[in-house]
């Protein structure tokens, strides 16, 4: 009688113990999923950026807050002589991006705003008319949040 209590209360042992592992792997699988639906479809992906670029556009403290530095800083010059700068926060000015697209009929720093979809996030880009200016302004999508991650200016 003492060997079948034992044989059986190591049964139920084990069983308890298989019934916990499956539970607890259970509950793991279940949080991967919840991690990737964050990307859910490109349409959800442009409005949250929307949501971000107009926040980013016009508070200066979120602005500097979204900010991968250092930065990188591409200047191109007319005769395709490239220049890298390193941008470290406290370097940074705040851009205001709140008048991009509207046209003050000077047209001497006049220029048209474009944004581009690409990989894992959008290039922002102001395109001049008539004038040289070109500056693209990459952002990407690190830690859940949208960082601006280098800038390419080849202005001329």
């Amino acid at each position: 009688m003492n060997k079948y209590l034992k044989l059986h209360t190591t049964h139920f042992t084990l069983y308890i113990l298989t019934v916990l592992l499956l539970m607890v792997g259970g509950c793991q699988k279940k949080k991967k999923a919840d991690v990737d639906t964050y990307h859910v479809t490109p349409k959800n992906v442009n409005e949250m950026f929307d949501d971000f670029f107009t926040r980013f556009a016009s508070d200066s403290l979120f602005q500097k807050e979204q900010i991968n530095f250092p930065l990188l800083y591409i200047s191109t010059d007319i005769e395709d002589n490239v220049e890298e700068i390193i941008i470290e926060e406290n370097e940074w000015t705040f851009i205001d991006f709140t008048q991009d697209g509207i046209s003050d009929d000077s047209g001497i720093d006049e220029f048209d705003v474009i944004i581009v979809r690409e990989n894992r996030g959008f290039i922002y880009t102001r395109r001049g008319i008539d004038n040289g200016i070109y500056i693209e302004y990459h952002f990407s999508d690190l830690e859940e949040t949208w960082q601006l991650t280098k800038i390419n200016n080849q202005s001329t």
